[in-house]
């Protein structure tokens, strides 16, 4: 991600994607992977999905929507915004990163990863066949101890360094720019 040049080589190198949809379903998240994936559909402004087993949650969506929806990376800021402990799941993240995560068994995974199929598949299909889709622009969880379904709206975050026009990201101030007040004249 930091080196431009190889990823522009790894873009043109996956360009056939740009005329799919893609879905990455998953049991476990990892972070990095989909903030990959994310960049990858950016750039080829194809529209993908996410789905996932966490914890007692499944998650179905949001479709990211590179002609304006929020991205990966914007989901992951509002969901780190919400946490009561926001340095755990950053740990987590740099454990995925040094290797030091490992999968446990998981005794009831098929009958989870059937119910996360099934509304993945419900949703892709919705998505392919009219252009729209409930996971739009929004993220269903199901907490399954109570299987109590919710659908959360996925706002852009401003200035995200992965999803915002140039303009917003780096414009200036509406009425006058500050920094050229506090430039010192030679």
């Amino acid at each position: 991600m930091l080196d431009g040049l190889a990823f522009q080589e790894i873009v043109a190198s996956l360009d056939y994607l740009g005329e799919y949809f893609l879905v990455y379903a998953t049991q476990w998240i990892n972070p990095l992977a989909l903030q990959s994936l994310n960049r990858i559909a950016l750039e080829l402004r194809v529209p993908w999905m996410h789905a996932a087993v966490d914890g007692p949650f499944l998650f179905v969506g949001p479709i990211f929507l590179p002609s304006g929806s929020a991205c990966y990376e914007c989901l992951e800021t509002r969901v780190t915004m919400n946490l009561r402990d926001a340095t755990g799941y950053q740990r987590y993240k740099q454990a995925l990163v040094a290797g030091h995560i490992k999968e446990a068994p998981f005794h009831i995974e098929r009958v989870l990863s059937a119910l996360l199929a099934a509304h993945t598949a419900y949703e892709v299909l919705n998505f392919s066949l009219t252009g729209t889709s409930f996971t739009a622009r929004k993220l269903l969880s199901i907490y399954l101890p109570t299987m109590e379904f919710s659908f959360h709206d996925i706002l852009r975050v401003p200035g995200c360094a992965a999803c915002s026009p140039t303009a917003e990201r780096d414009g200036t101030e509406l009425y006058f720019d500050m920094r050229t007040q506090l430039q010192v004249q030679v």
